[in-house]
């Protein structure tokens, strides 16, 4: 039997001049800017902007406001859903810590979305919608249990369990970066410092410190036979592929998932597995004792999963509206 092929999947996008009956507005602030776009009950996207940045809550606030009301012609908004970086409390709607917008924090933001519109509004950390677009509508469906791990400048993620985010008790849930892991020459150091892209590019640079170089070009000169470049992206499949060992053996997710700019190589996946093969067999064989090797996939999503994980985390929340939606239709 063939086996089936899991890997991104181009949004299914509202077609332009569809009048819906309810929609979502989802939000989702960047350290750069703030993508919004319409959302349906089947997680299509629509009518998506790119919103600009301010430091100022009111104004923010007033962009946001700009969006929605424009964004109510496309049908009746039933709620405004929210990614966000940081610490995000969803039962108070405050985000913690800091950030590159410090205004964003210290704001209850669902009181303050559903006092400016009159509307049930959500909000949960971007990470961990990205993990809720693929429970509800993408490579995880079907899975109650999984880890999601993100690669990019760091190492992020989150925790699902029986199909919902486990924040955890300091909200640090899925903070897989902070994961204790010894570098090269046996120091202590972390999951993000190595196995992140920026790990890989770091490594490079210390061969070649007269070049530039970002983590495209590494995998680049790599399979044109570079050493070291071949030696870094193996260093950081390695890496990578132990964390994920770990974090398989802490709870026993049925799935893992792996997103980032990176995990849409095709190749990415397999890279993995292979690895996590032989690192099960030298466990096996040096502790003597049986492991699980993890189930892995990549995300089905990419550059839109924060948004379509917004409104998912919203009608988890928000059931008996969706549930209005479908007795309607």
């Amino acid at each position: 039997m063939q086996q089936k092929k899991y890997g991104t999947i181009k949004t299914r996008e509202i077609e332009g001049e569809q009048k819906l009956k309810r929609i979502l507005v989802c939000i989702d602030i960047g350290g750069t800017s703030i993508k919004a776009g319409i959302c349906d009950m089947e997680g299509g996207l629509g009518a998506q902007e790119i919103l600009p940045i301010h430091q100022d809550i009111e104004q923010l606030l007033e962009e946001i406001g700009k969006y929605v009301n424009k964004a109510k012609e496309s049908g009746e908004m039933i709620g405004i859903a929210m990614s966000a970086p940081g610490a995000v409390n969803v039962s108070t709607g405050v985000i913690g810590g800091r950030s590159a917008v410090l205004c964003i924090h210290g704001l209850s933001w669902t009181e303050e979305l559903t006092r400016r519109f009159q509307v049930p509004s959500s909000i949960e950390n971007d990470a961990n919608c990205a993990a809720m677009a693929e429970v509800t509508f993408g490579n995880a469906r079907g899975y109650k249990n999984l880890a999601f791990v993100v690669c990019g400048t760091g190492i992020g993620g989150a925790v699902v369990i029986d199909g919902k985010i486990c924040c955890g008790a300091n909200l640090y849930g899925g903070e897989f970066g902070c994961m204790v892991m010894r570098d090269r020459e046996g120091n202590l150091s972390t999951f993000s410092l190595q196995a992140s892209t920026m790990s890989l590019v770091r490594r490079v640079k210390a061969a070649y410190p007269a070049q530039e170089w970002d983590g495209k070009k590494v995998f680049e000169e790599a399979e044109k036979g570079d050493v070291n470049c071949q030696k870094a992206v193996d260093d950081f499949y390695m890496k990578l592929s132990e964390g994920i060992f770990n974090i398989q053996h802490v709870y026993d997710p049925e799935l893992i998932l792996l997103g980032g700019g990176i995990s849409s190589r095709e190749d990415f996946a397999d890279q993995v597995k292979s690895r996590l093969i032989v690192i099960a067999k030298a466990v096996e064989e040096t502790a003597g004792t049986k492991v699980v090797i993890p189930v892995v996939r990549t995300c089905s999503y990419q550059k839109d999963a924060n948004l379509i994980g917004a409104a998912a985390v919203f009608m988890q929340k928000y059931p008996e509206l969706i549930g209005k939606e479908k007795k309607n239709g």
